[in-house]
């Protein structure tokens, strides 16, 4: 089975994040991407998704990522991470 990863924010939040703490973030997300995209975890974009019951929300607790722990600004306030399943059309064919 494959997943999407979509990634989550609270507008509202930014004034609560240092400027040099979400520029070095943003350094942070293009090597992390860089990373998975090397190692064959990024797929093809447009991808159609199972129902929203079937999503698993990532959010920070006390201060640090329960899961998803690699995700750089899962660190700031109101930013989580949403994993749903992609449907699966191979049996279809």
């Amino acid at each position: 089975m494959k997943y999407v990863l979509m990634f989550c924010d609270t507008p509202e939040l930014y004034g609560e994040v240092d400027e040099v703490a979400a520029k070095a973030v943003h350094e942070e997300i293009w090597a992390w991407f860089g990373e998975h995209d090397a190692a064959g975890r990024i797929a093809d974009m447009g991808a159609h998704l199972q129902p929203v019951t079937t999503a698993t929300t990532i959010k920070s607790g006390d201060g640090a990522p329960v899961v998803a722990r690699t995700w750089p600004p899962l660190k700031f306030p109101g930013v989580s991470v949403e994993v749903r399943p992609i449907v699966d059309y191979s049996g279809d064919m």
